[in-house]
């Protein structure tokens, strides 16, 4: 596991965390995979958005968050990093955030 420096946020303090990070290589980031490791318990929910080269094809490390955490994704958003640069990127977020609203709700 990363060493990372200390948190700010008691991620209890929340009903949903969204982590965002990139993956690398398709693989979870190890400040990331500490971060969920060390907080799994004070998780309510959590959702994830991520920018890389691969977008929708790292859905293969979805799993890998969910065994981390020990619970299931609310949501997830995998952009492609030329996606950033369209101007469908804002109703892409937009959706994502109605879908963690929606989903808290039922």
């Amino acid at each position: 596991m990363s060493i990372i420096g200390p948190i700010e946020k008691d991620p209890s303090a929340y009903d949903v965390v969204i982590v965002v990070c990139p993956l690398w290589s398709g693989l979870m980031p190890p400040p990331m995979r500490t971060y969920i490791y060390e907080n799994k318990a004070k998780l309510n929910r959590f959702a994830l958005v991520s920018v890389s080269g691969s977008g929708e094809g790292n859905k293969k490390t979805i799993p890998d968050f969910e065994a981390t955490a020990g619970k299931k994704l609310l949501a997830s958003l995998l952009l492609k990093e030329g996606e950033l640069r369209q101007a469908d990127c804002g109703r892409k977020l937009q959706e994502f955030s109605d879908l963690v609203s929606k989903l808290m709700t039922s």
